[in-house]
């Protein structure tokens, strides 16, 4: 389908090209053989990219990573491991690619598979989610409708207890109150930069978008974590994953991808993209460290335009990992409603305890079993 796909344009250029070098003649002219070359040419390339995508799509791992699916839930008895087992069977694997979740063993929220589960098995595959979405407090309320309304133009930190993701915020209302006021107090920064402007947006550079709107927002959502210096964000992937040969110490645990101006096919590879790196980085954790199954999570966030898309990827009890769309919000980079407000306040909030939770689920982790028993990550090569 991919090369009949580009034969068909290939031919449509060439067409052009014969039009624009040879119009109104149908007899051999030096137009014609310039149109051969061009037309070859056009061709060739094509030949080329089919032969990288055919490259990218490996048939006999995907094969495998089905087989595996399999003998992950093979005898297991909860009604969730049985529908997956049962859809394997239905998989037709060479309508899967290296894009596709599925192929990788990542069974997504918004895939078919889980959009007709029967209502109760659905609703047990979502449980996950549903403990990790909070509502936010009424006093964040508060705080929101004293802001929108009224807007006009350390102590060391010590780690808790071991937690986990149970509809319960880590910090107190008063705390939450505190990183929301400092949150609000960026927006109120941005708010008045006239380079935000709606007339200036347009034109607004990517670099400076990231500078002024990003980092600041999520410094201020992330700042003081209660988590000691050895399990922190790493910005740095570890040397295991960079291919040196050993154990990094820390691995990665959030993976951002951003694009002030983002078509809808950079939006949609970007999006590929963010849960490939998200299911790597899943493995490389495991790899290093057990935290607990269904609980611990690799957080990926994608920002395209003045849109912030949060999605999280954690690996279940039979060992399939999972991925979950948490939240899509418009960042107000202008003065804008109370409910556009809350709602964004309420997602950063979200990442926060959801982070808070992840990094005591990987401080209080055992060690990863020896490197002969680890298995490879399951998501598909792309190398050409």
């Amino acid at each position: 389908m991919a090369q009949n796909k580009i034969l068909t344009v290939s031919a449509q250029v060439a067409l052009g090209i014969r039009c624009l070098l040879v119009p109104n003649s149908t007899s051999p002219t030096h137009g014609d053989t310039l149109f051969d070359v061009a037309f070859e040419g056009v061709y060739s390339l094509c030949d080329i990219e089919v032969a990288k995508e055919v490259e990218q799509i490996n048939n006999e791992q995907i094969k495998n990573n089905m087989r595996e699916m399999k003998r992950k839930l093979k005898g297991k008895s909860s009604p969730l491991a049985i529908e997956i087992y049962n859809y394997l069977d239905k998989v037709e694997v060479d309508n899967l690619g290296w894009w596709d979740p599925f192929a990788s063993q990542v069974i997504s929220d918004d895939s078919d598979l889980v959009l007709n589960l029967p209502r109760n098995v659905y609703h047990n595959f979502m449980e996950p989610l549903r403990r990790m979405k909070i509502k936010a407090p009424f006093s964040i309320k508060e705080i929101r409708y004293a802001f929108v309304e009224g807007f006009d133009k350390d102590k060391p930190e010590i780690l808790q207890p071991k937690w986990h993701h149970n509809c319960t915020w880590r910090e107190t209302n008063e705390e939450l109150a505190v990183i929301t006021t400092g949150i609000l107090e960026s927006l109120n920064i941005i708010w008045r930069n006239p380079a935000f402007e709606a007339q200036y947006a347009k034109t607004q550079s990517e670099g400076t978008y990231v500078t002024d709107v990003i980092i600041p927002l999520f410094h201020m959502a992330l700042k003081k974590l209660p988590i000691k210096n050895n399990a922190f964000i790493s910005t740095k992937a570890s040397a295991d994953r960079k291919g040196g040969g050993k154990q990094g110490k820390r691995p990665d645990i959030m993976f951002i991808e951003e694009h002030r101006v983002c078509p809808e096919q950079k939006k949609d590879n970007d999006n590929v993209k963010l849960w490939r790196e998200m299911n790597d980085g899943l493995y490389w954790v495991y790899s290093g460290c057990r935290p607990d199954k269904n609980e611990f999570s690799i957080i990926g966030i994608q920002i395209v335009g003045d849109t912030l898309h949060f999605n999280n990827i954690i690996k279940d009890m039979e060992d399939i990992h999972r991925l979950y769309h948490l939240f899509s919000v418009k960042i107000p980079i202008r003065p804008t409603g109370r409910e556009e407000v809350f709602q964004f306040i309420e997602a950063l909030l979200n990442l926060r305890n959801i982070t808070i939770t992840n990094m005591s689920l990987l401080y209080h982790s055992s060690e990863a079993r020896s490197q002969r028993l680890r298995k490879r990550s399951s998501t598909i090569s792309s190398d050409n």
